[in-house]
C-alpha cells in the first residue's frame, strides 16, 4: 500500500487528469485519470470519476443504462480486473493453481 501522502498525491494527479481531460477537449487524459484511480485502488473514485465524465461529455442518464456508458464501463472491467489481480497476487505461492 502506499504512504497517506504518496496517496493524496496520486489522488490530486488523478483529478487534475480528470479536469483536464474535459477541460481541453483530450479525452485520451479522462481515460487515463480513470484507469490510474482503478488501478490505485480507489474503486470508489474511479467509477463515481467515469459516471461523471460520462455525463459531462452528454451521455443520457439513466437507471438501467450506467452500464453501457464508456467511461463506466471502462472503470468496472479495470476495477475487477485489479481486484482479481490483487487477490491473486496476495496468495502464497502454494495457494495458487497453474
Amino acid at each position: 500500500m502506499l504512504m497517506d501522502s504518496k496517496r493524496s498525491i496520486l489522488t490530486l494527479v488523478i483529478a487534475l487528469c480528470a479536469v483536464a481531460g474535459f477541460a481541453v477537449p483530450c479525452w485520451q487524459l479522462a481515460i487515463l485519470a480513470v484507469l490510474a484511480a482503478a488501478i490505485s485502488g480507489r474503486y470508489a473514485l474511479a467509477v463515481c470519476l467515469g459516471l461523471l465524465l460520462d455525463i459531462a461529455y452528454g451521455v443520457p442518464v439513466g437507471v438501467l443504462h450506467a452500464l453501457l456508458f464508456p467511461f463506466t464501463l471502462l472503470a468496472l472491467i479495470t476495477v475487477g480486473g485489479a481486484f482479481v489481480m490483487s487477490n491473486s497476487l496476495r496468495k502464497k505461492p502454494a495457494d495458487r493453481l497453474y
